[in-house]
């Protein structure tokens, strides 16, 4: 019966080995997706995560031939949009987004947000306005909101007018 089992058991190895072989076949055909290499393979998607669960080999290589698939379709992709854009009708749209995104990216330091907070204002609300009809008491209090929500790095030298009298 050793040799029953041991048979079944080389069989199935192969059988096995024969369907990651075929998936990885379709993740390199399909650009990385998963569902239809499994569909190429005649297996369901279930059944490639199980063999990822079991065999961490496998699932290191089906990652990096899935990484390769995906990176080699959207360097397919930058190609025809290049093509798109600079032929001789050329493309507005397919240039708007190279512009965007294949020309400089987030790790550019040029394009990089500058994080230094802005300066700190503190937000007062204005007094109560008087209504007995005083103007002064009025312009005062709106040159005072005005320079409170001045930042603090503006230089202070200006002076604010009074507004000219009539």
């Amino acid at each position: 019966m050793s040799e029953t089992t041991t048979d079944i058991t080389k069989e199935d190895t192969q059988r096995t080995q024969r369907m990651k072989n075929k998936i990885l076949e379709g993740i390199e055909k399909f650009g990385g997706n998963i569902t239809r290499a499994c569909k190429l393979a005649g297996v369901a998607p279930s059944s490639y995560y199980r063999l990822c669960d079991r065999d961490q080999a496998f699932k290191d290589l089906a990652f990096i031939k899935t990484r390769e698939a995906k990176e080699s379709r959207l360097d397919e992709l930058q190609d025809s949009l290049f093509e798109q854009a600079t032929g001789e009708k050329p493309n507005v749209i397919a240039a708007i987004y190279l512009s965007k995104c294949y020309g400089r990216t987030s790790q550019d330091p040029s394009r990089q947000f500058n994080d230094t907070p802005l300066p700190e204002v503190e937000q007062k609300k204005p007094e109560a306005l008087p209504l007995d009809g005083s103007d002064n008491k009025i312009k005062d209090l709106l040159k005072q909101y005005i320079t409170d929500l001045k930042p603090a790095e503006q230089s202070t030298d200006t002076e604010t007018r009074e507004p000219a009298t009539e």
